[in-house]
């Protein structure tokens, strides 16, 4: 099964843009939790965490990316994160 059939323009544009170099400060938050919805089993939202549990070619992962309260863009450490953490599971946006 491959993910990107699965994802909207939108998603492929985010998947892409946590992967551009240096990273867009201009991603916002509901943009990459719309994308790890897709990509994951579980996606729990509060004020100031994202909680994330993905199993993606027999891999599985959890991550907690952190976020102040009300901030709509990521910043470019949690960008980071979320790049590591995509990585550490097989996903890459394709060229």
């Amino acid at each position: 099964m491959c993910i990107y059939r699965e994802l909207n323009d939108e998603q492929k544009k985010t998947l892409k843009s946590l992967f551009a170099d240096p990273p867009s400060l201009a991603i916002a938050w509901s943009e990459i939790t719309s994308l790890l919805r897709v990509l994951s089993h579980v996606v729990k939202e509060y004020e100031d965490r994202v909680c994330v549990a993905i199993e993606h070619k027999q891999l599985q992962r959890r991550a907690i990316f952190h976020r102040r309260r009300g901030q709509t863009y990521a910043t470019s450490l949690a960008i980071k994160s979320i790049r590591y953490f995509l990585i550490t599971v097989n996903i890459e946006p394709m060229d």
